[in-house]
């Protein structure tokens, strides 16, 4: 008894040592191939390499140009090439290779001595997936609209979701996964699900109360001199209805931020011809934003807008920088160097005729040198305005009336100067306010930031007393009726204060003035002029150096009251 079992004990040791034999010799034979019996869909792949294997399915393994949808009863097409959907060679070939060298042994051996079919691997965006989807939706007009914030006509308004269906996304993932893995390519039932977007209405109450909490507040993101503006319609926007933001808006706000940011690095262009700049642009650095950190600004800054009794948030943006080869005082030896100060002003409404007068004589400070100690003259630098000079007829003011007169609107452009020198910290030496208040000036602005000229007097007179000369550059944006005068220079660390206007002694504006006109047709009306009420603003302007007061003043502007002027038409009628 004991014999015979050692007998078995023994044949099963052989036996198994030639199984390990066999099975070593198999492994070592396909070491670096597929074992025999696989195959990949209806092609075999047995005994070849991985590169091998990569090189017939790239070969055999063809997809489709389309997919071919049936939703809702209408058929569809989806383009697999903008899907980037395709069958992967690699993967599969890898799958192919790994088939009996699992980690069960007895598992292996089955493995290596029957057929084995490998499912193939395929590659899909599921991005563009569900942007195709979404479009076929759009088409059908199926999707439920998800509810939402607007402002229309100054008032918040909140829409309620829709009911509605959508495809089905995990379905037709399910069946184009099968078309891949069984090579039949045929038209795919997907079917629709329905989707209730609907707010209850304590949750249409709390969309509310978060979508007021941001009405008639914004937001300003910056980066260097580059300012976005986000107002309380996009706040309200990126309010999602379930709670939180909406993820989608708010990669479109940054997306748009960014546009509006990143930028290039600049080299300096510094062209003299005479004594005046004809071609300037100061060095810049490359701007990139950070798009995760500005959205994680976003909403800290959102949820600080909802949550308190914010009106404006301001707030830097987090950039990549990229430095320019050259700095814009390697290029001249004037000691030109930075921006030191910048003015803008405002003057929607203003007829062609203003809008034209603006441009051209801005166009005469734009590259405007100023030696250090020198005096700025705005009447000389300006020289004559008339018709000969290309000056158009608009409404100016003079001896306290408005009337129509070459260069109408020259002095929207002392105004904006003012305001840079200002800014820059600049001595003021001489300035006159206009008779009243006239409302270009104060789009922007607060009363008493106006300055008129008219040759030879009044003047506007500015004093260099940097240690460098100063360059004066003019930005001119007919199209959205905005100009900017900025002034180069080299920074000695002065900081110049411009107090808030205070307005005092107001009186009501005048009635309304109608005066009859022959050259206009009879019935015609025309407004020239707008009503002000009179008032007298003062601010005081102190500039600050190395803890010192270095020049200050009170700037006091009288401003009489006026009327809504009117002209009257009492000629012939066409």
């Amino acid at each position: 008894m004991k014999r015979a079992l050692k007998v078995i004990v023994f044949a099963v040791l052989i036996f198994l040592l030639l199984l390990e034999l066999i099975i070593g010799s198999i492994r070592l034979l396909y070491y670096q191939k597929n074992y025999p019996f696989v195959r990949v869909l209806t092609f075999q792949v047995g005994g070849l390499s991985q590169e091998e294997t990569v090189s017939l399915l790239t070969q055999k393994l063809i997809s489709p140009q389309k997919i071919y949808l049936k939703v809702e009863g209408q058929l569809f097409d989806l383009d697999t090439q903008a899907l980037s959907l395709d069958y992967d060679p690699i993967q599969t070939a890898f799958l192919a290779h790994t088939v009996g060298r699992g980690s069960s042994f007895l598992g292996n051996i089955k493995t290596m001595f029957q057929p084995t079919n490998v499912t193939p691997s395929f590659k899909l965006d599921q991005q563009a997936l569900k942007l195709a989807v979404e479009k076929i939706e759009s088409v059908l007009q199926i999707s439920p609209r998800p509810a939402k914030a607007i402002i229309s006509g100054g008032k918040l308004v909140i829409q309620n979701g829709t009911k509605g269906t959508k495809i089905d996304l995990n379905q037709l993932v399910t069946e184009i996964q099968t078309a891949f893995s069984n090579g039949s390519f045929q038209t795919l039932e997907i079917k629709t699900i329905p989707v209730d977007l609907r707010l209850n209405q304590t949750a249409l109450t709390e969309f509310q109360k978060r979508g007021t909490s941001l009405f008639h507040k914004n937001l300003v993101l910056y980066a260097d001199d580059v300012e976005v503006k986000i107002s309380d319609q996009d706040l309200v926007s990126l309010l999602s209805p379930t709670g939180g933001l909406n993820e989608e808006a708010l990669d479109e706000l940054v997306q748009r931020v960014g546009s509006e940011i990143n930028r290039p690095p600049q080299n300096p262009v510094f062209v003299i011809q005479g004594a005046k700049v004809v071609e300037f642009a100061p060095s810049r650095d490359g701007l990139e934003i950070n798009p995760t950190k500005t959205a994680s600004i976003i909403t800290e800054i959102i949820n600080k807008l909802e949550s308190e009794r914010l009106i404006t948030f301001s707030s830097e943006v987090p950039v990549e920088r990229t430095f320019s080869e050259y700095k814009t005082e390697d290029v001249n030896n004037l000691g030109i160097k930075e921006k030191i100060g910048q003015g803008d002003s405002d003057f929607k409404g203003s007829i062609t005729s203003r809008v034209h007068n603006v441009s051209l004589a801005a166009s005469k400070f734009n590259g405007v040198i100023v030696k250090p100690g020198e005096t700025i003259s705005f009447n000389q630098i300006l020289g004559d305005v008339s018709a000969l000079t290309g000056y158009q007829q608009a409404y100016i003011i003079k001896d306290g009336a408005t009337i129509l007169g070459d260069g109408g609107g020259v002095c929207q452009v002392s105004s904006t100067l003012f305001r840079a020198a200002l800014k820059a910290g600049l001595p003021i030496l001489e300035r006159q306010a206009h008779a009243y208040r006239v409302y270009y000036y104060e789009q922007n602005s607060e009363p008493g930031l106006d300055a008129t000229v008219y040759d030879p007097k009044p003047d506007l007179k500015i004093k260099n007393d940097t240690p460098g000369h100063i360059l004066i550059q003019t930005k001119m944006d007919a199209k959205n009726y905005h100009l900017t005068f900025e002034i180069y220079g080299t920074n000695d660390g002065r900081k110049a204060t411009v107090s808030k206007s205070i307005l005092s002694d107001k009186l009501p504006p005048l009635p309304d003035i109608y005066v009859d006109d022959p050259t206009l047709p009879t019935g015609t009306v025309k407004q020239i002029d707008h009503q002000a009420s009179g008032a007298k603003a003062t601010f005081n302007y102190q500039v600050e150096k190395d803890g010192q007061v270095i020049y200050e003043k009170k700037f006091v502007s009288v401003y009489q009251p006026w009327a809504n002027k009117f002209l009257r038409g009492t000629g012939p009628t066409n």
